[in-house]
């Protein structure tokens, strides 16, 4: 929850610079979560590599989790400061997103198609219309996010080995 909480950090000085209202902040702090991501999982290149306690998110131990954490929470802002614009929603590329996310399991290297595909196909999936009638029941997402957490540590602290798609 620290590099949440960074983030969130993060998002109150881009209001307090209001360069919040700026739709372009998004796409830039996404594609540089990206690059680091990218040069990480498929390179091992870490630009960061702190070994000062001080700044524990970008400690050799957190600095691979906040990029990760970083890119899938500037993909949904992302998706939100462009929200009046139609995600093309098409069956073909749903397939396509979840063998992306099937294979990037399978093999390490691909991991990196999780960012793209996994937001994709939770956008898809959501505008469905065989979960349209949540909405009757509340915001599910935050108490599901909440409660999920300790639930997942205590699967990986019982079944370590255990691939993160059986979490999901």
């Amino acid at each position: 929850i620290k590099h949440e909480i960074s983030l969130y950090l993060l998002m109150a000085l881009l209001i307090l610079t209001t360069l919040n209202r700026r739709r372009p902040t998004y796409i830039v702090f996404y594609a540089v979560f990206l690059v680091l991501h990218v040069l990480l999982s498929g390179f091992g290149v870490r630009l960061w590599d702190a070994q000062d306690t001080r700044l524990w998110v970008l400690s050799h131990w957190n600095y691979p989790r906040f990029v990760e954490t970083g890119l899938y929470f500037f993909s949904g802002t992302l998706l939100y400061a462009y929200r009046d614009r139609a995600l093309p929603r098409r069956w073909y590329l749903a397939v396509i997103a979840l063998l992306a996310l099937v294979l990037g399991g399978c093999f390490g290297f691909l991991r990196v198609v999780y960012v793209v595909a996994l937001p994709y196909l939770i956008c898809y999936l959501a505008a469905s219309p065989l979960l349209s009638g949540f909405e009757r029941i509340g915001d599910l997402s935050f108490g599901m996010y909440v409660y999920s957490y300790p639930i997942q540590q205590l699967i990986y602290h019982v079944a370590p080995g255990l691939h993160p798609l059986w979490c999901f």
